[in-house]
C-alpha cells in the first residue's frame, strides 16, 4: 500500500496503531458498505488510510466509496485498492450527489465542507450553502438508502468565541455564532447542519451522531494555507524562522492523526444517536508555545519573531472538554504535543521537495 520510506514508517506504525485500538470498532466497519465525503482533506486521508490497512489486517469484506470533487489524486493514490475493487470513487459537488445504483451504503461520514478562511470571508453565503445544502443532499440519500449510522463531522465552531476564562469548553455550552457577524458563517452553517441531522434521526431509522472537530498537528495536514501549526512546521522544514504577526498569546489544543482517527471510528460505531462530542485534545498551549515547541524539536537553530501584542479583542481561546466522550465510549488520547510535532516533522521532511 506504501512506499517502504521514512514517511511510510511514520503512517505504517500509525495506521497499526488505529487498527490495535480501535480493533472492535472496525471490525464493524470494514465489513460494511462505508461512505465518506470529502475524502481528499486532512482529516478524509487518515479515515481512508486506516480504512484500508484495518480491512487488510482484519480481512474485512466490506468496501469504501469515496466521495469528492477532485478524484485525480485520490485514484493515483490508492490504485492498488480501486482495481482490487474494494476502494470506490466517485466524483460529485455533495450537493448534486448521486449514488451509483450498485453501491449501497449502510455507514456514513460526511466530511465534506471547505474549512477555508478565504471563502468563508470572501464569500459567507456560498459557504453557508454548501454546508446547508450539502448536508440535505446527503441525508436525503441516507434516508432512501437506508443508511444505519451517520456520522457528521461539525465543529468546534459552533461555540461561537469562547470566553477566555473558559479552561475547556464542553459540549452542554449555551454559547453560538453572532448573526451579525458575516465571517461566522461557517459557524452557524454547521450548528445549522447538526440540527438538520437530528431531525431527520427522529423521523428515520437512522442513528445520527455529530463530530466537533477542533485543532490537529499530524502527517498531512497542509503547510501553506490557514492552519497555524501547519505553517510553523513549513517554516520549520524549510529551516526559516517562524513569524508570528499577532503577540502570540491566543490559545489552542492539538491532536494528533491516529487519536482523531480512533475516535472518529468509535462515534461511527458507538457514538449515541441525537449527541454531539467534542473531538481534540484538552492540554493548551498557546500560540507562542507551540511555535517554541517546533523550534526546539527541529533543532535547526530556527528564530521566534513576534510581530505583534497581545489584546482583549485579538486573543482567544479554542480548547475542548473531552470528558464526555472520555466517560461515554471510554476513549483518551495517547500521543502528546511533542510526539505529534516530531513525527509531522518527520511526515513533512521526508515528502517536502528537496
Amino acid at each position: 500500500m506504501f512506499q517502504s520510506n521514512v514517511q511510510s514508517k511514520i503512517l505504517r506504525e500509525d495506521f497499526s496503531l488505529i487498527v490495535d485500538t480501535a480493533a472492535s470498532d472496525l471490525n464493524q466497519i470494514v465489513n460494511s458498505e462505508v461512505l465518506i465525503t470529502g475524502a481528499s482533506g486532512f482529516v478524509g486521508s487518515w479515515l481512508v488510510g486506516s480504512w484500508l490497512w484495518a480491512r487488510e489486517s482484519l480481512k474485512g469484506t466490506g468496501r469504501l466509496m469515496l466521495v469528492c470533487r477532485n478524484t485525480e489524486s485520490i485514484k493515483k493514490q490508492y490504485a492498488s485498492s480501486i482495481s482490487a475493487g474494494h476502494l470506490l470513487v466517485h466524483a460529485s459537488d455533495v450537493r448534486s450527489l448521486h449514488l451509483p445504483p450498485k453501491f449501497k451504503p449502510q455507514l456514513v461520514i460526511h466530511a465534506a465542507t471547505p474549512a477555508r478562511e478565504s471563502l468563508n470571508v470572501g464569500n459567507p453565503l456560498e459557504m453557508l450553502n454548501i454546508i446547508i445544502d450539502g448536508q440535505k443532499r446527503l441525508l436525503d440519500i441516507s434516508q432512501q438508502e437506508g443508511v444505519e449510522r451517520y456520522l457528521f463531522l461539525s465543529s468546534g465552531a459552533v461555540y461561537g468565541t469562547i470566553p477566555l476564562n473558559l479552561k475547556q469548553v464542553p459540549e452542554g455550552y449555551m454559547g453560538a455564532p453572532q448573526l451579525n457577524n458575516t465571517s461566522m458563517a461557517y459557524h452557524e452553517g454547521k450548528r445549522v447542519a447538526e440540527m438538520m441531522g437530528n431531525i431527520c434521526s427522529q423521523n428515520a431509522e437512522m442513528d445520527f451522531v455529530s463530530a466537533r472537530l477542533f485543532a490537529f498537528l499530524a502527517p498531512f495536514l497542509p503547510i501553506n494555507e490557514h492552519f497555524a501549526a501547519g505553517n510553523f512546521i513549513g517554516n520549520a522544514i524549510r529551516n526559516e524562522d517562524i513569524i508570528i504577526k499577532s503577540g502570540g498569546g491566543s490559545v489552542r489544543s492539538y491532536q494528533y492523526g491516529t487519536d482523531l482517527a480512533t475516535w472518529l471510528w468509535a462515534l461511527l460505531v458507538r457514538g449515541e444517536s441525537g449527541q454531539s462530542y467534542n473531538v481534540g485534545s484538552d492540554e493548551g498551549i498557546s500560540i507562542r508555545g507551540l511555535a517554541e515547541s517546533i523550534c526546539q524539536v527541529r533543532g535547526t537553530g530556527n528564530s521566534l519573531t513576534v510581530l505583534g501584542e497581545d489584546t482583549e479583542e485579538n486573543v482567544t481561546r479554542y480548547v475542548p472538554s473531552t470528558q464526555k466522550i472520555r466517560v461515554n465510549l471510554d476513549l483518551r488520547n495517547q500521543v502528546d504535543l511533542s510526539m505529534a510535532i516530531l513525527k509531522t516533522l518527520s511526515f513533512w521532511i521526508d515528502t517536502f521537495p528537496k
